[in-house]
């Protein structure tokens, strides 16, 4: 391995690399927080170096969400609580709405759900690939 492994982009936590099966009878590599309340995962690479690489510049651009727009911007929101931790989300601002108490950041599932959670990171989406018609 040329790569050091570097700490968790969201918690500061050390990280460590794992060996594991994918659940499709291939054994791959990944790389996980060791924080107890953190949870991020890198994504499962067929090599060591490629599962490092990847963990050590996926936090590119994530910054702190106390600085993420709240004007209904779709963003990438990072909350280790949730069922994806990587999301498209926005701020919701619920003043007016006579039975929702709090406004709050609003995160789409994988299943279509729309959840509310408290994202710690966020990054603006990237640009729409280029499509020829």
């Amino acid at each position: 391995m040329t790569d050091e492994l570097k700490s968790c982009p969201f918690c500061g936590a050390n990280s460590t690399i794992l060996y594991r099966d994918n659940s499709m009878s291939k054994w791959r590599w990944s790389v996980d927080c060791d924080g107890t309340t953190c949870g991020a995962s890198g994504p499962i690479e067929a090599t060591e170096a490629d599962a490092v690489k990847a963990w050590n510049t996926r936090a590119d651009g994530w910054q702190d969400i106390a600085t993420a727009p709240r004007d209904g911007t779709l963003v990438q929101l990072y909350c280790a609580r949730a069922e994806l931790p990587v999301s498209v989300g926005y701020y919701e601002n619920t003043a007016g709405i006579p039975w929702e108490s709090a406004d709050r950041w609003v995160m789409f599932e994988m299943d279509g759900m729309v959840s509310a959670f408290m994202p710690t990171h966020w990054r603006p989406l990237p640009a729409a690939p280029q499509v020829s018609v």
